[in-house]
């Protein structure tokens, strides 16, 4: 008996051995506009140690996309950081048309808190820094730590506002972004507004741009399987002086966020919160949110197919090689990361056309009254409204969604059909997919729905979405002052990497690597890491992947 009674507690005491303890620090990663497609399109010009380490030491889910329709920044970053769709967090997008103030609502929106600004700053500056996570509906990661443990810190940081205060969640310690016209940032809404540092690496800002006069191709790149001619240059945008090819000089801070160097100034003051407060340093875990957003920036620029697409892709990889090492040496197995990005990217119209003639793109303008698109939907909604004349109903657009003015059309329309034949004659319309109306959307699923309009489900909320909902087909994108963009639900703007990596992470076998998943899955799998449930109904837990913890 005492024999038998030893082996089990033998047993079990190595059972625990196998057991992964929780980690001290966990730190998400999203790459603004950053396809899955990159990181096999740019293998041969990648390095050991920063994505190929992740995907060799962790799980990458290869088949990863969002469910939803609205593949923004916004959007994505509330679902990395809450793993909640839009229809729950309200992020439905990075602005909607708010029927309370008649007036652009955008997502990180709030006139109620304050900015830290330098003294100089104007009010312009501080009006367009008045940001908090007012808007988002839903509990994130970091909520729900703050919820079990309130000595554990979350922090969030990055160039663009949303991203850095939507993926940090309702409870952060602290959200930091960028304003080039007065460096890092954050609002009166946080507890922890680390003055302190933000005032010292702000100094450092005249040193870095001098550091960095032009932004020349690296060497690397020049083996990447890139087709960019010259002569598409024209089809690409030129912003803050930078140019359509390289080299691109870098004369203001605004140039410097659109180009790779922007990362550095991200994750630089990233390391510096990690060591400022000390993260990951006690037994109570701590969550690290990080953001790089000059790849988006710079995609819109240039585009997906550009050297500058494919050079930001090998820096990077650099970047978070160097970030990596530094997180595994000083935290040892006391580190878990998790990478994914918010949406990705379509490319050039006019690019895609030249490379082949026969390839369906372009682009849909409905942003105005004066609009081609607009025009000729108003024209025939009037016909199958058998109006005599276009009513001018649309009185806003905001991708995706009319919002329809019902005062417009005579007394005797029924707004349920007027919202049909505006439906319908959007779908005339060249390059658009499917449209719904909201009525539409609130109806209980039907079986045989569309990919589209179940993706569209997602990302709708009755009290900020518009009346009509619209999708694009592949290869067209709504009009604006860019060149490239995002924002449909097509493979090219859904599907981007989720790679876990660190403690309580094994390297997953190929069933585990192509299993359906998406960033959605990141905030509960991470969560099941540190003891705390996160994520909404359509996130799921990649266990796979997961070591059991003591």
């Amino acid at each position: 008996m005492k024999r038998t009674f030893a082996a089990i507690v033998f047993v079990l005491l190595l059972a625990a051995s196998a057991l992964a303890a929780p980690p001290k620090l966990v730190v998400v990663v999203s790459i603004d506009q950053f396809p899955t497609d990159y990181l096999t399109r740019y293998d041969n010009v990648l390095g050991d140690d920063g994505f190929k380490r992740l995907e060799r030491e962790g799980t990458w889910f290869v088949n990863s996309a969002y469910p939803y329709a609205t593949t923004f920044t916004g959007p994505g970053h509330a679902s990395i950081g809450t793993g909640h769709t839009p229809s729950e967090s309200g992020i439905i997008g990075n602005n909607w048309y708010d029927r309370a103030t008649h007036a652009r609502m955008y997502c990180a929106s709030d006139p109620r808190v304050d900015p830290l600004l330098p003294p100089s700053a104007d009010a312009k500056v501080r009006d367009a820094n008045r940001m908090s996570p007012l808007n988002l509906d839903a509990a994130g990661l970091g909520d729900r730590l703050q919820e079990r443990d309130r000595a554990s810190k979350v922090y969030s940081v990055s160039l663009k506002d949303r991203a850095a205060i939507l993926m940090g969640g309702r409870k952060a310690w602290g959200a930091f972004w960028f304003d080039p016209r007065a460096g890092f940032t954050t609002t009166t809404y946080y507890r922890h507004r680390l003055d302190a540092l933000l005032a010292e690496f702000n100094k450092t800002l005249p040193t870095r741009l001098k550091a960095h006069p032009s932004w020349t191709l690296d060497p690397r790149t020049r083996g990447a399987r890139v087709t960019d001619p010259e002569s598409l240059r024209d089809a690409k945008t030129d912003r803050y002086g930078l140019g359509t090819s390289f080299d691109h000089p870098i004369t203001s801070m605004e140039a410097l966020t659109y180009t790779p160097f922007g990362n550095e100034l991200v994750l630089d003051f990233a390391r510096q919160v990690i060591k400022r407060e000390s993260l990951g340093a006690d037994a109570h875990p701590d969550i690290l949110f990080v953001s790089l957003s000059s790849n988006d920036y710079l995609g819109h620029l240039f585009g997906p197919d550009s050297w500058e697409a494919a050079d930001a892709v090998v820096r990077t990889d650099r970047q978070l090689a160097a970030f990596v090492r530094e997180l595994q040496a000083k935290f040892g197995a006391n580190v878990t990361l998790a990478l994914t990005a918010d949406h990705g990217v379509q490319p050039i119209p006019a690019i895609a056309k030249a490379k082949d003639p026969a390839a369906q793109a372009g682009i849909v303008d409905f942003n105005n009254a004066q609009s081609p698109g607009r025009i000729e939907v108003e024209k025939a909604a009037a016909q199958t409204l058998g109006l005599s004349a276009p009513a001018a109903a649309i009185f806003w657009f905001e991708e995706p969604a009319f919002y329809l003015d019902f005062a417009k059309l005579p007394a005797n329309v029924d707004p349920e059909v007027a919202k049909r034949a505006y439906r319908d004659a959007a779908l005339t319309i060249e390059g658009v997919s499917d449209a719904f109306t909201n009525s539409e959307l609130m109806l209980p699923e039907g079986a045989s729905e569309s990919r589209h309009k179940k993706a569209m489900r997602l990302s709708f909320r009755a009290d900020r979405s518009g009346d009509v909902m619209i999708t694009l087909k592949p290869g067209y994108i709504w009009k604006s002052s860019i060149a490239a963009t995002h924002g449909q639900p097509v493979p090219d703007d859904q599907r981007v990497p989720v790679i876990l990596w660190g403690n309580g992470i094994v390297h997953g076998d190929e069933p585990c690597r192509t299993r359906e998943a998406s960033p959605l899955d990141v905030a509960r799998t991470l969560g099941k890491l540190i003891g705390v449930d996160a994520g909404g109904a359509h996130s799921n837990d990649l266990n796979c992947a997961r070591k059991m913890i003591r």
